[in-house]
């Protein structure tokens, strides 16, 4: 396939741009990776580095797949940034799904990147599930520094579905819920139990039809349901092998699907990676997985914990799938981001279930005929949606006046500095200067004292010789004394001649 204007429009930017840091916001479907890989092909043409990274295993192993680059998780790529591995010069480093991950993993990325004078490029969609960790960093940024967007929908098939899915990411409730419950999309069960065994039913007949489908839960313990019925479904059908492995709860047969839950390189799996049992051999378990790959699963990893089924599974870990047809069960703990990820997933067709009993919907299914309650009970999801966005919000405004706070206190402190600086460099002068005048003074008074030891010797010598130049003085009749006055009166002498006189 080819690029869209759109797609061609973002590679451009990309390409082009000298920013630093640059953000793509990019709607379900809008075919991101595949014009990611269209930007980086021209960066290696240019000899431009590129790596890539994302929050799960299976995100990264997604980058070097479609995108065609070296790819490794956040946590990995961290890990060697605290050892002093540092990215290479000038390379671009791509963050996919950079919606979901943490404000410290992006301020960490973001100052390894500026070190190696790197290009960072964060790709998400705040719109779709958000962070677990403090976040807010990526809708901050997107909208201080503008985001490139991607909004043109290639996945759905139907122009109504793609306008409904609009609205949902835009937080038009009532638009959504109109247009699906006019379509069909919205199904109603007297019970939770009720809409549980609907849901597998569609989900069977969708799987029987060949297309590739997938059911979506919020609570674990759905999934773990929808799980267990439809592997009844598929034994009763004969789709599944007569020899089984069992794994405490859980047993594994051919024809089973599955998904890994914990990255293991030596078995050659990452987590997440969704696929079907094709053999039990040897205490191992042959699975083909989605993208084509097959790995040999020792037991023990499934006795640990670390495979499950592949029939139902939560929107975190749906995100990025696409398949054929989706059935969401709805739940009370549901917000607008999760529907919008968990119905975006699929082509031809999505439903959603609810049943009698208090929902996300928080009224009872009879109402649902009538568009009015319809508009009125997904107001009220969308107010919850709304309450957790202003949370997050509030927190991403609270960490930004912090922000600025510090900023201004550093530069109190930068200005005290450098009147600390003035002032140390006023003080070494001084001290300086004061120095050089006692110091010149100490070598004045060194020198007079050399000559006045110098005087002091020479009078102690005239001294020592006086009693014998008197001694031949009076031996030769003279007066030494009388002589000495004589002189001095008739000469004026200088009282520091005498003793040369004498």
């Amino acid at each position: 396939p080819s690029l869209s204007d759109e797609q061609r429009a973002l590679v451009l930017a990309l390409t082009r741009s000298g920013d630093g840091v640059q953000v793509v916001r990019s709607a379900a479907g809008t075919g991101k990776t595949f014009a990611l890989g269209a930007a980086v092909e021209a960066w290696q043409h240019s000899g431009i580095a590129v790596l890539g990274c994302g929050l799960s295993a299976r995100a990264a192993c997604e980058l070097r797949d479609q995108a065609g680059i070296d790819a490794t998780t956040i946590a990995s790529l961290r890990q060697g940034l605290d050892q002093a591995v540092a990215l290479a010069h000038g390379a671009v480093l791509l963050v996919d799904e950079a919606g979901m991950v943490g404000t410290r993993d992006l301020a960490a990325l973001a100052d390894a990147a500026k070190q190696s004078q790197a290009k960072l490029v964060l790709v998400g969609d705040n719109c779709q599930l958000p962070e677990i960790q403090a976040g807010g960093a990526f809708r901050a940024l997107a909208q201080r520094l503008g985001a490139v967007e991607l909004q043109e929908v290639h996945r759905q098939r139907d122009s109504w579905d793609r306008d409904a899915l609009a609205a949902l990411r835009r937080g038009e409730l009532d638009t959504f819920a109109r247009s699906y419950h006019e379509h069909g999309r919205l199904i109603a069960a007297p019970s939770a139990n009720a809409a549980r065994a609907a849901m597998v039913e569609d989900w069977c007949a969708a799987h029987q039809s060949g297309a590739s489908a997938l059911m979506i839960a919020h609570r674990r313990r759905d999934v773990a349901d929808l799980n267990a019925r439809a592997r009844e479904r598929m034994r009763a059908l004969g789709r599944l092998g007569a020899d089984e492995l069992r794994t405490g709860e859980r047993a594994f047969a051919v024809g089973d699907r599955v998904v890994t839950t914990r990255n293991n390189r030596a078995v050659g799996v990452v987590n997440g990676q969704a696929g079907v049992i094709a053999g039990l051999r040897s205490g191992r378990l042959e699975v083909r997985f989605d993208d084509g790959r097959w790995a040999q699963i020792p037991e023990r990893y499934a006795r640990d914990g670390h495979l499950d089924h592949g029939y139902a599974t939560t929107a975190h870990r749906a995100q990025g799938a696409t398949v054929d047809r989706t059935f969401v069960l709805g739940s009370d703990e549901l917000y607008r981001e999760w529907g919008y990820t968990a119905l975006s997933r699929h082509r031809h067709d999505a439903r959603f279930y609810v049943s009698a009993t208090p929902t996300f919907l928080n009224e009872a299914p009879a109402p649902l005929q009538a568009r009015e309650n319809v508009s009125s009970t997904v107001t009220r999801m969308l107010e919850a949606s709304r309450a957790k966005n202003l949370a997050s919000n509030g927190i991403e405004q609270s960490l930004t006046a912090e922000l600025d706070q510090t900023r201004r206190q550093l530069r109190q402190i930068e200005s005290r500095l450098a009147v600390l600086r003035g002032e140390h460099e006023r003080t070494r002068w001084y001290q300086r200067a004061r120095r050089t005048g006692v110091e010149r003074l100490i070598d004045e008074c060194k020198g007079d004292r050399r000559h006045l030891q110098s005087e002091a010797a020479r009078v102690t010598a005239q001294l020592e010789q006086l009693p014998y130049t008197r001694r031949r003085a009076l031996q030769r009749g003279r007066d030494p004394l009388a002589a000495l006055e004589s002189a001095r009166e008739r000469d004026r002498m200088p009282r520091r001649d005498i003793g040369r006189e004498l």
